[in-house]
């Protein structure tokens, strides 16, 4: 009787949240976010025409006066190696750079890029020989590598921000997921699932019932769980409806530029939604543990989601100790979560999964032992 009695509250827990209007209010919200920020891409593609002509025309008028300038000095001093190299050199960039320009509204994409590395090549010898030209070292390595991977695999290039094609967006909202997203969503979602029965001091009512009481911490935690499943498949269902009906196919063997060892690599597009799924996964279960706990022992929506959050940021914080063996014991360097992919110079993207699971299940265990010894308070 008691495990039919425990069904039935979980299914009214389900039931009750389902049909809550928050619950409708804030899942028409996401999907009107992930519609909004993708018909942004859609009419913004003739933005990144005009943006890319932008940079081109500020690099060429750089270019332009750097050449101006050395043929100054030159007439000056013809003999000076040192300056004929750089005007050489500034010289190529410049071919290279006006050969671009006519190529930006033209299909052959593939020339566009070896342009491109051709010019970041001759700049980036432009400026170890002391030339001056407004683009990172960094930022020149990380094009020419992407640009060389995706002539390698003959995959068309596309813009990281205003992009509709299909991995490439899941890629996008993906990375908005698992920095803080999903954490954000989960407070709002279920971040008062347990409290308020506190508060409005309906959990006597359920102590008085013929219930094994760690199910109401139970059913609770499983019904914030199944939430956050919820929340992914309508996010994710929008997006790819979305992309399927207004955008392009694209690839998900599309590469994605990390640092492993110091050294560029690169991982694809399906293999970072991959490891963040497990990463924004092990987090959001750590939070909804703590935040049961800290319902439990706070009794109160704010100090709970408080309690939650410090101890979220203080865990996040230690990641700032650059010892690596840390990382295999603190599930909190995944608040921030593609900061574990994009850079992987001191820890692997996977260290903390395992403490995760295992620090959530002690927390849900601790929940569980604290609400069988908790008695109904007058």
């Amino acid at each position: 009787m008691k495990g039919l009695n425990e069904m039935k509250l979980l299914i009214f827990e389900l039931k009750k949240m389902i049909f809550d209007k928050k619950f409708l209010y804030l899942s028409l919200i996401l999907i009107a976010g992930v519609s909004l920020l993708f018909f942004r891409n859609l009419l913004f593609e003739s933005y990144i025409e005009r943006e890319e002509q932008q940079k081109i025309d500020s690099y060429i008028l750089t270019s332009q006066s750097h050449k101006t300038g050395y043929e100054v000095v030159l007439e000056s001093k013809p003999d000076d190696e040192a300056m004929q190299l750089l005007y050489a050199l500034n010289n190529e960039m410049l071919d290279r750079l006006l050969q671009i320009r006519n190529l930006i509204s033209s299909e052959d994409w593939q020339s566009k890029l070896l342009l491109e590395n051709e010019f970041l090549q001759y700049t980036k010898e432009f400026k170890d020989n002391d030339g001056s030209f407004p683009i990172p070292n960094e930022e020149i390595e990380e094009t020419i590598a992407m640009n060389s991977k995706l002539l390698e695999e003959n995959i068309r290039p596309e813009h990281p921000t205003y992009t509709t094609a299909l991995p490439n967006f899941l890629k996008i909202i993906t990375g908005l997921f698992v920095n803080l997203g999903a954490i954000i969503i989960i407070f709002l979602f279920v971040g008062d699932i347990l409290s308020t029965e506190f508060e409005n001091r309906s959990i006597q009512f359920l102590y008085t019932q013929p219930l094994n009481k760690l199910s109401i911490v139970s059913s609770k935690w499983i019904s914030s769980v199944l939430a956050y499943l919820f929340i992914v498949v309508m996010i994710y269902g929008t997006t790819i409806g979305l992309c399927l009906a207004f955008g392009d196919a694209g690839t998900f063997n599309y590469p994605v530029l990390i640092e492993l060892n110091y050294q560029l690599e690169f991982i694809t597009t399906r293999e970072y939604i991959q490891q963040s799924a497990i990463i924004v996964s092990v987090t959001v279960l750590l939070v909804i543990s703590l935040n049961i706990l800290y319902s439990l022992l706070f009794k109160h929506t704010l100090a709970s989601m408080f309690a939650t959050v410090g101890t979220l940021l203080i865990g996040y914080l230690l990641t700032f100790i650059p010892w690596r063996f840390l990382f295999w014991f603190n599930p909190f360097q995944y608040v921030i979560g593609d900061a574990r992919i994009y850079n992987q110079n001191i820890t692997d993207w996977y260290q903390g999964v395992a403490v995760g699971l295992f620090i959530s299940i002690i927390i849900f265990t601790v929940s569980l032992l604290r609400i069988k010894y908790s008695k109904i308070e007058s």
